[in-house]
């Protein structure tokens, strides 16, 4: 006699029962001035779904251009505004290792650039449930609202045209970091599992300058 088990919920390199979770990495950073950025063996910390937010500073309009890499592998950009002071979002599924190299390329050289790290575990889809590239002004504090449901996993990355400036991200929002040791800008990023289900879900950063923009991405 055969017996047939179904088995429902799995996530993307997950398990029935384990619920999608997110985990801040780190951020690295280059200072010079460059169109095509590669951060070598960054820390990934090991294999998921690899969220990478992306600052840079150029004082005109530059966006990330072709198809940037994690690990070799081809990541797709989410968020990717014109803007002066560049803060996009991209990601790839990593399947093996705890570090990856990182390459940018960006529509024309950048005076510098930083990376934010994020990796997402147990997720059912790696395409973004909600993505809102926002756009670049000088309004201070930014908001945007994205609709949530309980376990969705949420990142933000803001950046500004002042390099003395800090950032302060309204709870529940918890801020991974907060740089400004890198000239023309300074950056930051954030992240939260989502506790409830929520159709207008606020993401709000305020900074010590006008916020220059945020992009929000969230994945279940």
């Amino acid at each position: 006699m055969l017996e047939c088990t179904q088995l429902i919920g799995f996530g993307v390199g997950g398990s029935a029962e384990e619920p999608p979770s997110i985990t801040y990495i780190g951020n690295v950073k280059d200072d010079t001035a460059q169109t095509t950025y590669t951060f070598t063996d960054a820390s990934i910390g090991g294999p998921g779904l690899i969220v990478v937010g992306v600052h840079c500073d150029a004082g005109s309009a530059r966006t990330i251009s072709g198809t940037p890499t994690i690990g070799g592998v081809s990541a797709t950009v989410h968020c990717n505004t014109s803007a002066a002071n560049v803060f996009a979002i991209i990601s790839a599924r990593i399947t093996s290792g705890t570090t990856a190299t990182i390459s940018i390329t960006m529509s024309s050289s950048c005076n510098n650039m930083r990376v934010g790290i994020w990796r997402i575990q147990n997720n059912a889809s790696d395409t973004p449930v909600q993505s809102d590239a926002g756009t670049a002004s000088t309004s201070n504090p930014k908001t945007t609202t994205i609709a949530v449901l309980t376990g969705d996993c949420i990142v933000a990355v803001a950046d500004n045209t002042l390099s003395t400036a800090t950032f302060t991200w309204t709870p529940p929002m918890t801020e991974n970091y907060d740089d400004n040791s890198q000239s023309g800008h300074g950056s930051s990023g954030a992240s939260h599992t989502a506790v409830s289900d929520n159709a207008s879900f606020t993401v709000e950063v305020s900074s010590s300058s006008n916020t220059n923009g945020m992009s929000v991405a969230s994945w279940r």
